[in-house]
């Protein structure tokens, strides 16, 4: 269930005075001038949004006014910017749009509706119309507009202010019935929304805004979040004295309403039916039957996008072994109250692109669903077969959320709704291990490697759970494809797989093992024999530093790396080199370590022994902390280009 879900059990009282639609008072005679000595290679010159609640035949409606006029300066943006989408679902209809390309030489063309075409999402299925332009060249500015009448959505909307191009000029309306009181919050500006006083028959709000610098992205960075944007939602109907409309606490009132009601007799006779078949031990451990239940339910029911809510039922989801995402977290729920264990259902977001904001309660940010353990402190991500019970994706993590329990009010049982803070994994959770053992021929001609990885938490989650899942011939593939990474030249003479099941994803690391002779590594230089060590650790991202770094850092999530590399060094020959696999970088917080690379090499009788220790305890890194943390990751990088040297001994 989608924010969109939680909307239609909060409808307000549709009654109030005629009003005449605003997007009916739009002009678009006016013919954009085209600036001169522009330097960008794209420039918006307006950019206005306009969204109406209005009655219409005693039902509200909502209109939305989009008008955008923008610079196109280069044959890049020419080529990326010939098709112009207009979002249309099955919830809005489109009521009007037109378009114009105004050449550098002030040549206007013109479209209008009978312009406009569809495509196919072949994957999502979803239709897109937009209009493909014609005799645009550099220099060409864009002017268009659409109208869509939509079905009302006022318990919380974004609206980005701010993209990577700079915008001259940006507005934003709103405009309602007089009995419907809007509440509005902008971030990552001073700017504020204003009430326009001199309306007396409606309420209108808005902002303008000039000169909006853009803001590009940057890697590993929270760029969405970092964009200038702002939120509203409705929080008040006076006709109907109802107040907080769009508060976490209504919201906690229908999540629990759809996911904790009560089961019909059919419902919890297949419930039971369907519990037995798991066979849970009479002395299972409360983690026990946690992942028990989790396990047998994510692999034998399939979760569809059927908007069917039979899908939603238990009877029908045991039956078909199919279930929407409602209907999965609702079976997972009444079989873990089966089994009396103590559950709350989390709504929360993608940290990376919606700010969630509890002195804003909105519904906007409740857009992901987890189960929440309060016994084990643990979650399970119910709707993902490739997240078991420990393992939620690390975007929900380091964010906040609402939990709502079920609490008893004498016979009446209801659910509240709390925002508390998803914290994240420890660098220790996810880990991508590498073990080689290297024997150098004695002519230095090849090597023979054995190379094992192992991937641990979020390193295994786009494999492991998938693995066994795969036929001999793919399984046959992949494992080539992954032994290439590491050797693209050489030829893999065996390799294995173990832990490779969804049942070990957070439990177990997926361990892969492969075995090669191989010259790639090997180099000669004269009597000098050159070992390309660096490549037995993959390969590395390194992080430039060409401009001044403007965002701040988000890491995804905590990990670590630990690797030992043992080379066998043939009879007669040294290493000169070895301290240039010395390295030492850290970087502190009080008494927490929080970035950390450190290798070292040890002899033991003809073989070197590289031990080496990363990791990365902090998610987040303000900018002033970006080179502390750039330094960390070039290591790794450098390392990967190291090469020892080895000569006969004297």
């Amino acid at each position: 269930m989608k924010t969109k879900t939680l909307l239609f059990l909060l409808l307000l009282s549709l009654y109030g005075q005629a009003q005449l639609p605003i997007f009916k008072t739009f002009n678009w005679d006016t013919i954009p001038s085209i600036p001169e000595n522009v330097l960008a290679e794209k420039l918006i010159l307006k950019n206005t949004e306009q969204i109406e609640f209005i009655d219409i035949d005693d039902k509200l409606n909502e209109y939305l006014l989009i008008h955008i006029v923008e610079l196109i300066n280069s044959p890049e943006q020419v080529e990326l910017n010939n098709k112009k989408f207009i979002p249309i679902n099955d919830e809005s209809e489109l009521i009007e749009a037109k378009i114009r390309i105004i050449s550098p030489n002030k040549e206007v063309f013109n479209f209008d509706e009978s312009n406009i075409l569809t495509s196919i999402d072949e994957t999502s299925g979803v239709n897109h119309k937009y209009f493909a332009l014609e005799r645009m060249e550099p220099g060409s500015v864009i002017d268009y507009y659409y109208v869509l009448k939509k079905s009302p959505a006022y318990n919380g909307k974004r609206e980005y202010i701010q993209n990577e191009f700079q915008i001259l000029e940006y507005n934003f309306e709103l405009y309602s019935p007089k009995r419907l009181d809007f509440l509005f919050k902008i971030y990552n500006d001073s700017a504020t929304i204003v009430l326009d006083t001199t309306m007396h028959e409606i309420n209108h709000w808005g902002v303008h805004l000039k000169n909006i610098a853009g803001l590009k992205k940057e890697d590993q960075s929270p760029y969405y979040t970092s964009l200038k944007q702002l939120v509203y939602k409705l929080d008040k109907n006076s006709s109907k004295n109802i107040r907080d409309i769009s508060s976490f606490g209504n919201a906690s009132s229908i999540i629990y309403s759809n996911l904790f009601s009560p089961l019909d007799k059919k419902d919890l006779k297949e419930l039971t039916s369907f519990f037995k078949e798991i066979k849970l031990s009479k002395k299972a451990s409360t983690t026990e039957k946690i992942i028990a239940i989790e396990d047998f339910v994510k692999d034998n029911i399939n979760i569809v996008g059927n908007s069917n809510i039979n899908y939603s039922k238990i009877e029908t989801i045991v039956k078909l072994k199919s279930a929407t995402e409602t209907g999965i977290i609702r079976l997972l729920i009444k079989l873990y109250q089966l089994v009396d264990i103590d559950i709350q259902v989390v709504m929360t977001a993608d940290r990376t692109t919606i700010i969630f904001d509890e002195d804003f309660e909105s519904y906007h940010p409740l857009v992901d669903y987890l189960i929440y353990f309060p016994k084990t402190d643990k979650y399970i991500a119910p709707s993902l077969f490739e997240y078991r019970y420990g393992l939620i994706p690390w975007e929900l993590t380091d964010n906040k959320g609402l939990f709502v329990k079920e609490i008893s009010l004498g016979e009446f049982k209801t659910g509240i709704g709390k925002v508390r803070k998803i914290a994240p994994l420890t660098h220790e959770a996810s880990y991508q291990n590498i073990d080689a053992k290297v024997t150098i021929s004695n002519d230095f001609s090849s090597a023979d490697i054995i190379l094992t990885t192992e991937a641990m938490g979020y390193y295994a989650t786009s494999t492991q759970p998938y693995y066994n899942l795969f036929n001999a011939d793919y399984k046959k593939e992949f494992t080539q494809l992954f032994f290439a990474q590491f050797f693209p030249e050489s030829k893999l003479t065996d390799g294995s797989v173990k832990y490779g099941e969804a049942k070990y994803v957070g439990k177990q690391p997926f361990i892969q093992t492969f075995r090669t002779n191989t010259d790639e590594l090997i180099d000669i230089a004269g009597n000098k024999y050159l070992f390309k060590v660096g490549r037995l650790i993959g390969h590395q991202i390194e992080l430039y530093s060409e401009s001044t770094r403007i965002l701040p850092i988000d890491t995804r999530y905590n990990r670590s790396f630990n690797r030992q590399l043992k080379i066998n060094i043939p009879e007669g020959y040294i290493c000169n080199n070895m301290d240039d696999l010395l390295y030492s970088e850290h970087y502190t917080e009080g008494k927490d370590t929080i970035l950390f690379f450190e290798s070292k090499y040890s002899m033991d009788g003809n073989t070197l022994i590289i031990d080496i220790k990363e990791f990365y305890n902090q998610i987040h890194f303000s900018v002033d902390k970006y080179e502390q943390y750039r330094e960390v990751v070039n290591i790794a990088a450098d390392f990967e280009k190291k090469t020892l040297l080895f000569e006969k001994k004297e």
